[in-house]
């Protein structure tokens, strides 16, 4: 059996881990506009386009 990595987008680099998955419709740009607030040096966040959206870099 073979591993497949979702595209996905990786912020910071702290000790508590989030995963946060976008709605039916979205992907994981949905969640560029809130991407400055978030707490990098507490928080690693995963951001995940799992729903089929536009495989796109950051």
């Amino acid at each position: 059996m073979s591993s497949v990595a979702l595209p996905h987008d990786t912020l910071g680099s702290g000790a508590h881990r989030v995963m946060a998955l976008h709605g039916w419709f979205g992907d994981r740009t949905s969640f560029r506009a809130i991407q400055p607030y978030l707490d990098g040096d507490t928080f690693t966040e995963s951001i995940s386009s799992s729903g089929g959206g536009p495989l796109v870099t950051a």
